[in-house]
């Protein structure tokens, strides 16, 4: 009877450490293919916040460098715009072309002289 007891106190022990192992493993594969996804997300999540990020960077130097076309193009726009407020405002006056300079003649006494 005591050998019954302790040969079926083996089988179960046995049978309980096999049983620990399949647990262990079945666990451990479970943790493996609950990992590996979250993992591939995470990888995957990190690509796209990656190319984001450099997107960003691209548009916001096409953005200064429209903004500083855009600057160059309101000077063109002003200076254009003043030379033309210029001759409507010559031809307001009735300013003449100039055909021949005169100079008014001053004597020697009032220039300053040159001293190299």
């Amino acid at each position: 009877m005591i050998s019954t007891t302790i040969a079926q106190s083996v089988v179960f022990s046995q049978k309980k450490i096999l049983s620990d192992k399949i647990l262990k493993k079945i666990i451990f594969i479970l943790i493996f293919f609950g990992i590996l996804p979250l993992l591939s997300f995470y990888l995957f999540q990190i690509g796209e916040i990656v190319k984001e990020n450099y997107l960003i960077k691209v548009y916001e130097a096409e953005t200064v460098k429209n903004y500083n076309k855009i600057a160059s193009l309101q000077e063109g726009i002003n200076t254009v715009l003043s030379l033309k407020n210029a001759e409507e405002k010559t031809k307001e006056l009735n300013f003449v072309k100039v055909s021949e300079i005169k100079y008014i003649p001053i004597s020697n006494d009032y220039l300053a002289k040159n001293s190299f």
